[in-house]
């Protein structure tokens, strides 16, 4: 008589953790684990969606391929999440005064909502508003409705056309008054 033994596949728990809630299956030694749960999500934000993109070994690490995984211990995946923008930060800037703060749809038309910029007047030049610019020195101006928003960050600042200032020189000669235009700086 030989003794006969009958054996049990060892098992192992593989933890599936989608943004921190975790559910349990259990696989056997040098088994594929399977997640026989729906697809993953994970909840839209103001500015995101989330897409599945697969299960990683930490949080933050790379996705792996669960078919070709085997299980010879105990073993936590975690779900992984692609950001898919769908609203970005656009700012519009008059001489560091930040005017407007908002979100613009991805690929949308930034748009200025705010009261037209000024600029204070100098002793030499007066200040008009020429548009909208995508640096700080600039005066080359955008056309906002041509813009499309892609990335987050984006500012525009707030152009001016400089003309001289203008005075009016009233003259009183022998009772008679006259007024002539003369410019910032010039000989009456």
């Amino acid at each position: 008589y030989y003794a006969v033994f009958g054996g049990t596949a060892v098992m192992y728990d593989v933890t599936w953790n989608v943004s921190g809630v975790e559910t349990k299956s259990q696989v056997a030694y040098n088994g594929a684990p399977v997640y026989d749960k729906a697809t993953p999500t994970k909840a839209a934000t103001d500015i995101a969606r989330y897409e599945f993109a697969g299960w990683a070994k930490t949080e933050d690490g790379k996705v792996v391929a669960i078919a070709d995984e085997k299980v010879v211990a105990d073993v936590t995946y975690y779900a992984v999440f692609t950001e898919v923008r769908t609203h970005f930060a656009v700012k519009f800037v008059s001489e560091s005064t930040e005017l407007q703060n908002s979100l613009v749809a991805s690929g949308a038309a930034p748009v200025y909502g705010g009261t037209t910029p000024e600029k204070a007047m100098t002793e030499a030049e007066v200040y008009t508003f020429k548009g909208w610019a995508k640096s700080a020195d600039s005066t080359e101006v955008v056309d906002l409705a041509k813009e499309s928003i892609t990335a987050d960050g984006v500012v525009y600042y707030a152009a001016f056309t400089a003309t001289p200032r203008e005075f009016t020189v009233t003259w009183h000669v022998k009772g008679t008054t006259s007024t002539s235009k003369v410019m910032y700086n010039q000989a009456p």
